[in-house]
């Protein structure tokens, strides 16, 4: 500290770094912008702490992780993936191959828990009419299980993944033996910087280490292509000429979603 002595009645310790919240939650580790917060971690959480909570969580850790900053509103960009029917279109030439099925041609949810702030929707894959390649075959021979705790409430044999939802920024998507989280930063009214981090089970020899890095690159190239449509979606907005939009039974999470920042920005948290 350059001329200290300059500072009168100053000492050090009035001015250390600040000391901010910090507790963990299935291996993740949340921060809280305040010493002191009004709820604790699991009592924010609620509800997807009862569901989920040592469930496949307990088990995983990161194998990967993506950083992109994307010029779009970080609202605009989280709301993309409230939703499944987009795959058929957005996600065609990789994912829909195996999502979509006569029994459910157009990706809708198998299941949907809302709850005071947050969500947890069940996403189906299993199309029993895709031809997998060479490479999926081999991956799916040395794939994981269907059922754990907390996850798919339904039981469906189709299903894929569960996306829990914490409000306001976070998304975690929980398979039986993989997870992808999601936070979305917002660094300016139009540009959000994604982080993305995958996790998975430990590999038990070479052959499930090489299915395991096909699955990472797998979901690195889907997600870029939904960057490419959410930038779309901001330019759109911008212009000025749509000005509402309608919604889909299938997007009820969004609809729950903005009812609770309309609470928020009432006051009633």
């Amino acid at each position: 500290m350059p001329g200290e002595v300059q500072f009168l009645d100053f000492d050090k310790r009035d001015y250390g770094l600040r000391a901010l919240a910090l507790d963990t939650w299935e291996k993740l580790i949340f921060v809280h912008p305040s010493h002191a917060p009004a709820q604790s971690l699991r009592e924010w959480l609620g509800e997807v702490d009862a569901n989920i909570a040592g469930g496949p969580l307990t088990s995983l850790t990161p194998s990967a992780r993506f950083q992109a900053e994307v010029a779009v509103n970080w609202k605009v960009f989280s709301d993309a993936f409230c939703e499944a029917y987009h795959v058929g279109m957005i996600h065609r030439r990789g994912i829909a191959g195996s999502f979509i099925s006569p029994a459910n041609p157009h990706c809708h949810l198998a299941g949907i828990r809302l709850y005071r702030h947050h969500s947890i929707v069940s996403l189906l894959g299993g199309n029993p009419n895709h031809k997998p390649t060479p490479t999926e075959l081999f991956v799916g021979k040395f794939g994981g299980g269907s059922y754990a705790k907390g996850i798919n409430p339904e039981r469906h044999p189709s299903w894929n993944f569960d996306t829990v939802n914490v409000f306001p920024n976070f998304g975690i998507y929980i398979g039986a033996d993989f997870a992808d989280s999601y936070n979305f930063w917002p660094i300016a009214a139009d540009r959000t910087v994604w982080d993305v981090v995958i996790y998975q089970t430990t590999a038990r020899n070479w052959s499930e280490a090489a299915a395991k890095n096909y699955f990472r690159v797998f979901v690195r190239d889907t997600l870029r292509e939904d960057v490419n449509t959410t930038e779309a979606t901001q330019q759109n907005l911008k212009a000025g000429i749509i000005t509402r939009m309608p919604l889909s039974q299938q997007e009820v999470v969004l609809r729950h979603r903005y009812n609770v920042v309309e609470r928020w920005l009432e006051g009633d948290r």
